[in-house]
């Protein structure tokens, strides 16, 4: 009977070494909680950082783009600006002159008339 006996105690040992091995391999429910909170914080700190890079290249660029544009537009004003080179005379508007060998004159007017006390300069309405 104490053979049996140890037989059974044998077995039952080796039952309870089996199943303290197959709880120890598996992972409970607050663990993997755990663990995905880390998971998730480390990816936080990781694609910040990255999203900011991101969003400041964007600015770089536009800021890029519109620097380029605003360059092209005063290449475009210089080059027009260079082929103005002849100014042509304009006899309507009295005290400018044109001479061939200097150029353009303006010529001094007589001073305005002073305004009087008391008379309005703009009429309201």
């Amino acid at each position: 009977m104490p053979e049996i006996m140890r037989q059974l105690t044998d077995s039952r040992r080796a039952n309870r070494r089996r199943h303290r091995s197959l709880r120890r391999g598996a992972f409970t429910l607050v663990e993997i909680m755990v663990a995905l909170a880390i998971f998730l914080a480390m990816m936080v700190i990781i694609f910040m950082p990255l999203n900011m890079g991101l969003n400041l290249f964007g600015v770089g660029k536009s800021r890029t783009l519109l620097l380029q544009a605003a360059q092209t537009t005063l290449d475009d004003m210089e080059g027009e600006l260079r082929k103005a080179i002849t100014v042509f005379p304009n006899a309507a508007i009295d005290g400018i002159t044109y001479n061939g060998a200097t150029g353009v004159a303006i010529a001094r007017m007589a001073p305005a008339q002073p305004i009087r006390a008391g008379t309005p300069t703009c009429a309201w309405r």
